[in-house]
C-alpha cells in the first residue's frame, strides 16, 4: 500500500494536477498505512523535492535554466535550497573527473517599456494565475497595448468575474497547487455553462503531453513561461480577431 502511495504522490506532482480521483485515492492510502500527519508530511516532502530535481535537470537537458516558476509550483523553501544546494556540491566532490557543464544564460525576456504602444482596443483580457509578480507583467503588457485587464489568483474567483465581466479572452495558469482546482477545471465549468470565449494556457509546463493534452480538450492556445511579450501579443490580437470573424 505504501509503494501505491508514493507511485499516487509521484504522478501528482509529475503530472502537476490532481483529479478528485487520485485525491481520494491518496487520502484513502493514508488512512490505511495509518500515517500520523507528521508522517505523511515527511513523505509527501521527499517526494515534491525529488521530482522537483527531475524537473529542473529535464530542464536543463532541452538548455531550459528558467526554474523559478519550478521553485515556487513545488513551494521549495530557502533552507530546502540551501540543502539541495550542499547535496549538489557533495556529489561533484564525489565524482571529481566529471567536468559539470555550464547552463546557457536565459533568454532576456523585453521589458513592457521596450514594447511599442498601439491603439487602444477595448478588448477585456482575463489573467488568472497565482503568481502576482506574472500578473503584473503580463497586466502591464497588454495594457500598454490598448487593452482592459481583469485578473484572479484562483480559478474560482475567474469563473466569477469570467460571467461577470465577459472579457474577449482568458490567459489562464495551468496549475494553481496540489489539490487545487486547475485552469483545465475552469475551462470545463465556463464549456458547460455554453460560456464561449478564446481560452489560452499560459504555463510553465512545456513538455509535449501537457500542450497536446490541451490542445485536445478544445483549449484555444497553449503559451510556456516565460514568453517574449511580443508572442503574447500576436497570439491575443490572433485569436480576438478569429472570434470576431465567427
Amino acid at each position: 500500500m505504501k509503494n501505491e502511495l508514493i507511485a499516487l504522490l509521484e504522478k501528482a506532482y509529475d503530472d502537476g494536477i490532481i483529479t478528485s480521483i487520485i485525491l481520494t485515492k491518496i487520502l484513502k492510502a493514508k488512512e490505511v498505512l495509518k500515517l500520523s500527519d507528521a508522517e505523511f508530511h515527511q513523505l509527501d516532502d521527499q517526494i515534491r523535492i525529488t521530482t522537483y530535481l527531475k524537473k529542473v535537470e529535464e530542464r536543463k537537458e532541452k538548455g531550459v535554466t528558467y526554474v523559478g516558476d519550478l521553485t515556487k509550483q513545488y513551494k521549495i523553501t530557502e533552507e530546502e535550497k540551501i540543502l539541495l544546494q550542499e547535496q549538489k556540491a557533495v556529489a561533484a566532490k564525489a565524482a571529481p573527473g566529471k567536468q559539470s557543464k555550464q547552463p546557457p544564460e536565459p533568454s532576456v525576456v523585453k521589458q513592457p517599456s521596450e514594447i511599442p504602444a498601439v491603439q487602444q482596443s477595448g478588448d477585456g483580457v482575463l489573467i488568472v494565475d497565482d503568481n502576482p509578480n506574472h500578473i503584473k507583467l503580463t497586466k502591464k503588457i497588454l495594457e500598454k497595448n490598448g487593452y482592459v485587464c481583469y485578473t484572479a489568483e484562483t480559478p474560482e474567483t475567474a469563473y466569477k468575474l469570467a460571467v461577470q465581466m465577459k472579457p474577449s479572452i482568458i490567459l489562464c495558469d495551468f496549475n494553481f497547487g496540489i489539490g487545487k482546482r486547475t485552469g483545465l477545471d475552469l475551462f470545463h465549468e465556463l464549456k458547460s455553462k455554453k460560456t464561449i470565449i478564446p481560452f489560452i494556457i499560459v504555463s510553465a509546463y512545456y513538455q509535449k503531453e501537457f500542450v497536446d493534452y490541451a490542445r485536445g480538450i478544445g483549449v484555444t492556445d497553449y503559451l510556456t513561461k516565460p514568453f517574449e511579450p511580443e508572442i503574447l501579443l500576436s497570439t491575443v490580437k490572433q485569436h480576438l480577431s478569429a472570434k470576431k470573424k465567427t
